[in-house]
């Protein structure tokens, strides 16, 4: 424990007891960085892919290692958000890594067909299984019409963290930050802070005294993170707070200020103080529950950041590697209480962890997170697997579906069985682990034509075409019903196009309805095929007078008999093939089928010698056209 941080922050004896549990570093060996949790094993077509949220990889990662060592077999492939540039999919495709709960939503709807990368670095279909998200994704489906389904399976604590010794920890007296307070911080109504007592101004009260102030730096994390959409939702149920700026209603669009802070003046925004050479004049994004775009930030300047609870506990003992290398969670930079109104809470605040040494999940952090006044706000967050509907919905109908749910779907599934997991990196248990209740976004559509390839003559069949477009191309069932009957056709994969075989015995007009297409893809909705007709004509009927003989002479039983079949006709010359079946009494002991006539004659040698005796020939012609 650093004691002496207080002595230096001067922090009172109040304040003192509320941070003391996030002073504590503990002696722990660091655990494995991200690019360490990545698959190590190539995933196969049985495997879950998932990618996504920074936030849960971690425990996903716990989770995976837990189900696949159970299994004996790679169950879960979980990629991480930050370990890597690329990822070579099962495809043979190599992506970019999708970083954070939007890409890795973006890159399940790419996988299943709902939308269709057209960027160098796509996903090819199939790719992925599941996204990891740390916010809901997409816009809300009406029941379970979604194409996505979010399935909850843990309960994370946001807060926000600061270098040690930050004027924020003496903020209302050491009690922590309230709503209020961070609203006017990510707001930019209060840009500087008293460095003696945390008190927070506005620009024209801190600019005119430096010496008392020092201007605030409030980062969030960068555009598609699932943190900064739900941090930035729930200040948005005070006012000051536009969720719709620039066109977003996640808060992807919010802050984004040209330049980067400079380390001497009010900043608020989603770039770090280092370059980006590939955007001149702009910072790095900052990368979610990383602290180091706050202990690099200058003596000079205030800096906060929204930060995972979960995260922070997973740092600190020690259980997964802190990316800001070489600085201890709790020691070189802290959590700051939750200064909460509802009745009950703790006067020096609440923080997202118990424990001094070793920190675990803070329950009480789920009723005390949370402004008494303000129902619509909270700080603790549901963490979601996304996986597509159609899976859970016919869950029998293939084995990757089954896999599915047994993995996610359901309090009995495997996810939901990892509480101890769960619990080891920092997370909460969730009462609705396994739910199917919420789906988001609507399917992609198919637009399925058919026409007549082959009207059909009676007794043979009519073949129908079936052209379909869709997104990812698939491939699919198609289907029509005649007669009463329904018959399909396969559309394969990568294809487009397809027929059904329609049987027609008799001739005359022919009515299909109640088509459809059936997509093999998760995100393609199934699409209708219109009402047809299409006409049998009558087999053509052709009266031929012929005969056909055939002469089998005495054979010596030493060598292969030879026959010699001739079919006549008085207006042609018969093609086709003719069968010869040689028998001893009632049993038969050669079959010579399919002999092709030539010039109405076929001469055979039997395949083997006969013994012996007398034998009946027997021959059949089945005619031609």
């Amino acid at each position: 424990m650093k004691a002496s941080t207080f002595a230096k922050a001067g922090v009172s004896v109040s304040a003192a007891a509320a941070l003391t549990l996030g002073l504590c570093s503990g002696s722990y060996a660091a655990g494995p960085t991200a690019t360490d949790e990545d698959p190590t094993v190539a995933p196969t077509a049985s495997t879950l892919v998932g990618v996504g949220s920074d936030t849960t990889q971690d425990v996903m990662y716990g989770i995976a290692k837990a189900i696949n060592t159970a299994a004996g077999s790679q169950v879960i492939a979980s990629y991480t958000a930050t370990g890597g540039t690329t990822i070579k999919y099962r495809s043979g495709s190599t992506a970019t890594r999708p970083n954070g709960s939007g890409a890795g939503y973006t890159a399940l709807k790419d996988a299943i067909g709902v939308t269709a990368n057209t960027t160098t670095s796509k996903v090819a279909v199939g790719d992925v299984d599941f996204a990891r998200a740390s916010g809901k994704q997409g816009t809300a489906a009406s029941g379970s019409t979604g194409v996505s389904t979010d399935v909850p399976f843990a309960v994370d604590a946001m807060s926000v963290a600061v270098p040690a010794n930050s004027p924020f920890l003496k903020t209302n007296g050491g009690s922590g930050l309230s709503i209020s307070d961070l609203r006017d911080i990510y707001a930019g109504t209060k840009t500087y802070i008293n460095k003696a007592t945390g008190a927070l101004v506005d620009t024209a009260t801190g600019s005119a005294d430096t010496a008392t102030y020092e201007p605030i730096n409030a980062f969030v994390p960068k555009s598609g993170s699932g943190s900064r959409q739900f941090f930035l939702q729930q200040l948005a149920t005070q006012t000051g707070i536009d969720l719709t700026a620039n066109g977003s209603t996640k808060g992807d669009g919010l802050w984004n200020n040209a330049g980067k802070p400079t380390g001497s003046a009010p900043y608020v925004g989603a770039e770090t103080y280092t370059a980006d050479p590939a955007n001149a004049g702009h910072g790095t994004p900052v990368q979610e529950h990383d602290a180091t775009v706050l202990t690099s930030a200058p003596a000079t300047v205030a800096a906060i950041a929204p930060f995972s609870g979960a995260k922070f506990i997973g740092y600190h003992n020690g259980t997964i590697a802190d990316p800001d290398a070489n600085r201890t969670a709790g020691s070189d930079y802290v959590l700051v209480p939750f200064k909460s109104s509802v009745a009950g809470a703790p006067g020096t605040g609440v923080l997202p962890y118990t424990g001094t040494t070793t920190l675990a999940p803070n329950t009480d952090y789920v009723t005390y997170g949370k402004q008494g006044s303000e129902t619509a706000f909270a700080l603790t967050r549901d963490v979601y697997n996304i996986i597509p509907t159609a899976a859970w919905k016919n869950p029998t109908a293939n084995a990757k579906y089954a896999l599915i749910n047994k993995t996610f779907v359901g309090a009995g599934s495997d996810v939901c069985k990892q509480t101890a997991v769960i619990a080891q990196y920092g997370f909460l248990p969730n009462p609705s682990c396994g739910s199917t209740a919420l789906t988001f976004d609507s399917y992609s559509t198919a637009t399925v034509t058919v026409g007549v390839r082959t009207a059909g003559v009676a007794g043979k069949s009519a073949v129908l075409g079936v052209t379909v477009q869709s997104n990812g191309n698939g491939g699919g069932t198609a289907s029509v019903t005649v007669g009463g009957k329904v018959y399909s056709g396969t559309i394969a994969a990568g294809q487009t196009t397809g027929t059904i075989t329609v049987p027609t015995p008799s001739a005359g007009t022919f009515s299909y309805s109640n088509g459809s297409f059936v997509p093999a893809l998760a995100g393609v909705a199934s699409a209708p095929i219109a009402n047809g007709t299409f006409t049998v004509a009558p087999a053509a009927v052709v009266k031929v007078n012929g005969s056909i003989k055939a002469v089998a002479p005495k054979a010596k039983h030493t060598k292969k008999a030879k026959v010699t079949v001739t079919v006549t006709a008085s207006s042609a010359v018969p093609t086709g093939t003719v069968t010869v079946v040689v028998k001893k009494g009632t049993k038969t002991v050669v079959t010579v089928k399919n002999k092709t006539l030539a010039h109405g004659r076929a001469a055979l040698t039997l395949p083997k010698k006969l013994k012996k005796g007398s034998y009946k020939v027997f021959v059949s012609y089945t005619g031609d056209a």
